[in-house]
């Protein structure tokens, strides 16, 4: 997926006031509008008012941007990409946690398989 001007795109922001869900959207997540373009940048509306993110931190669709007024920020392209960061943060450490606690041989080799595959 190409982002261009006029795009929503989803952004993940840890200091957002509003922390409800809205818009069917995970708590924190919100959506915003690109605004301009650069050769190297989108500029996106903010709580702040815009903000720069560098095309090459979208990556699988989802990107990382770290700033000094917001520390981390995630953006997503698409509502699903909002869905599967979401799944992937909150199951990994529980999966981990399932995983140190098994002791049953099959499953252990099941999810090796799974996950060498």
């Amino acid at each position: 997926m190409e982002i261009k001007v006029g795009d929503v795109i989803y952004v993940y922001d840890r200091e957002y006031r509003d922390r409800i869900e809205h818009d069917g959207l995970p708590k924190n997540w919100r959506k915003t509008e690109v605004t301009r373009e650069t050769k190297v940048s989108w500029i996106i509306k903010c709580r702040l008012g815009e903000t720069k993110i560098p095309k090459k931190s979208f990556g699988n669709n989802v990107g990382l941007l770290r700033t000094w007024h917001w520390n981390e920020v995630v953006f997503a392209k698409t509502a699903e990409d909002v869905e599967h960061f979401e799944f992937i943060e909150c199951q990994r450490y529980k999966l981990s946690e399932a995983v140190k606690q098994c002791s049953d041989y099959d499953k252990l080799k099941e999810i090796q398989r799974i996950l060498e595959g």
